[in-house]
């Protein structure tokens, strides 16, 4: 099966239903236009979106005999940053972006992937943070970036 297109959103927390088919992804998917995936059902659904568009839990993207396909992207290890001031907030962000990490905001929280330096430079910036297991929907640039730098890393130990 090809789907070309986000056809609609499901609620992700809603119940598991026969009528849902889901597709799993890894974050690092989500900006991906391309993709050949399986189902959890192992039916074969081949992805091929437009320019710019971006998966997200829930997404349709497709529906047969009364059965939607959609969306589920994996939980990850996260940290939730909730910086008080603009100054700590700029400064986060400069240092995130200096080491290439992914980010989603949300309201005033910025979330990265949990690992270490990201926990030390919080600690020393003062900047109030909590860690969790959910989905992660980065902006789509920061993605690029990351995987670039996680290509190069692994390019180097090889």
């Amino acid at each position: 099966m090809i789907c070309e297109r986000i056809i609609g959103r499901i609620a992700i927390d809603a119940e598991e239903s026969e009528s849902v088919e889901w597709v799993e992804i890894d974050w690092m998917q989500t900006v991906r236009r391309a993709l050949r995936l399986r189902s959890t059902v192992g039916r074969a659904i081949d992805v091929l979106l437009p320019r710019g568009v971006n998966l997200h839990d829930g997404d349709v993207l497709a529906e047969m005999d009364g059965v939607r396909i959609a969306i589920r992207v994996r939980p990850c290890d996260l940290i939730v940053l909730r910086p008080l001031t603009i100054a700590h907030a700029a400064q986060m962000g400069i240092e995130l972006g200096l080491v290439h990490c992914p980010v989603e905001l949300a309201g005033t929280e910025i979330i990265t992937l949990d690992d270490g330096p990201v926990r030390e430079l919080a600690e020393r910036l003062g900047v109030d943070f909590s860690r969790g297991r959910r989905a992660f929907h980065p902006l789509p640039g920061t993605v690029l970036a990351a995987i670039t730098t996680r290509l190069q890393n692994q390019t180097r130990s090889t």
